[in-house]
């Protein structure tokens, strides 16, 4: 398996809170055919015209693009999102429905439509994201060596809010 965090350029950056990571590749040099594509959640008003040429180009051809927080609202920025089902930070979500109506919007703690995982605030994202991982991986493997040992039951709280 390989990872790779992408950025504008390869110098550190930044995260929440106080987290320095170091990129391993810039978006234009990022290779446009991942398995999988996670967004977190970043200053909604803020994206790079690289991230943006980035999305336009890879979406389409990623195996599944995955958002947490308002990462859907980077998504629906470059145009991708159009006639797609999301949900994004519930805190988010009536910002997303002006800026983005060609977008079904939904109040939902994650949201699947095909090969696009999109899910509310911090909490709901790793919840999608053990979802995901049982759904495509061994579900005792990643119930013993990483749901339960974290103390995650994504089945137990659900998709839905309550």
């Amino acid at each position: 398996m390989e990872w790779h965090y992408l950025s504008t350029t390869l110098e550190p950056t930044v995260l929440t809170p106080s987290l320095r990571v170091v990129p391993t590749v810039t978006y234009d040099d990022a290779p446009r055919d991942l398995d999988i594509l996670v967004i977190g959640g970043p200053k909604p008003d803020f994206r790079p015209e690289a991230a943006d040429r980035f999305l336009k180009e890879a979406f389409g051809r990623i195996g599944c693009v995955m958002t947490t927080c308002v990462g859907s609202l980077w998504l629906a920025s470059a145009g991708v999102l159009k006639g797609r089902r999301c949900t994004t930070n519930r805190e988010a979500l009536g910002m997303a429905r002006q800026w983005y109506p060609e977008t079904e919007w939904v109040d939902e703690r994650w949201v699947v439509d095909g090969d696009l995982w999109t899910s509310g605030g911090a909490g709901a994202g790793i919840d999608m994201l053990g979802a995901y991982a049982l759904e495509k991986f061994d579900k005792d493997l990643v119930t013993t060596l990483s749901l339960r040992g974290l103390d995650f039951d994504p089945e137990a709280r659900g998709k839905y809010y309550k």
